[in-house]
Order: structure tokens, then sequence, then C-alpha cells
């Protein structure tokens, strides 16, 4: 596939390539303190990593979309 290109030339912002690390520590923590609440018989538990952690915590400053590269960037 030698002229495969990028669908969406989406990438981090930061220096990281990935927040795979960040992720797992949150999802981690969710779980901790979900199984934890739980067990403590709290009314409501948290729905959602985010309530959690904040997401500028992780290893990158999100996502962007790079719309206005030249054709060269795209390719994978």
């Amino acid at each position: 596939m030698s002229r495969s290109r990028k669908k969406t030339p989406v990438t981090t912002f930061a220096a990281c390539k990935s927040q795979k690390a960040g992720k797992t520590m949150a999802n981690k923590l969710f779980r901790r303190i979900s199984r934890i609440l739980l067990r403590n018989g709290a009314e409501e538990l948290p729905l959602k990593s985010k309530e959690l952690t904040d997401p500028w915590d992780l290893g990158g400053d999100g996502k962007v979309y790079w719309n206005k590269l030249e054709e060269k960037f795209y390719r994978k």
C-alpha cells in the first residue's frame, strides 16, 4: 500500500505520542474508587473517570486536527 493516506490527519499536540499511560492510570483510579464507594454503601457512584481525574493531567494536551497541511503530510 505505497499510496495509503491517513483518513483524518489527527495527532497529539504536546511532545508525547500517546496518552495510554495516563488513561490507564485514570481508569485504574476510577475502578478503585468506585469499588471502595460501593463497598462502603455510598448513595452515588461516579459515572465517568473525568469526575475523578482531570483530562489535562494525561500525557498530551489533547488531539489536534491538521486540516491545512500539504498532501505529503497526510501519508502514513
